[in-house]
């Protein structure tokens, strides 16, 4: 009888902060995943260095890239706003830059997309694009950009 309860229990159990962990049916808070990480890309558009955004449409994506911009980049075509947003941003970086990407969920209904940027090569890497695409965000979700930039020796 106890390794039968012993079994039953440990099928409920699970870390809180894991991703695969049992979720509650009455939590509203959204799972959103990760879908693809975009690769480093230098359209023009009108994002200034330093600026990023919360694509959640066509519309906004327009507001942001003309469309002979958006068809030079398969990534952004592929993008599908019915289901999915796009967080994007534009930087610079002192050396050609290579990025990794955590997103988490960090409150009730924020969320924290952090990009660490580092290289070490010596050319000069500016006015790039970074970004994800996730499963579609809430509405009234907030996203907060955490931009990490390794210093070059």
């Amino acid at each position: 009888m106890i390794p039968a309860l012993f079994i039953a229990m440990a099928s409920f159990s699970g870390c809180k902060g894991d991703a695969d962990s049992v979720i509650d049916p009455n939590d509203t808070i959204p799972i959103v995943k990760v879908i693809k990480e975009l690769p480093k890309m230098y359209l023009n558009g009108n994002l200034v260095v330093g600026e990023h955004a919360i694509v959640r449409t066509q519309a906004e994506l327009l507001a942001i890239f003309p469309q002979e911009e958006i068809e030079q980049s398969p990534d952004l075509m592929e993008i599908d706003f019915n289901t999915q947003t796009l967080l994007i941003g534009r930087d610079v970086y002192e050396c050609l830059a290579v990025f990794n990407y955590d997103f988490s969920l960090t409150g009730q209904n924020q969320y924290t997309f952090t990009v660490d940027i580092f290289g070490g090569w010596t050319i000069y890497d500016y006015g790039f694009l970074y970004g994800i695409v996730v499963t579609k965000l809430p509405v009234n979700a907030e996203v907060i950009f955490n931009i990490n930039k390794q210093s070059h020796q």
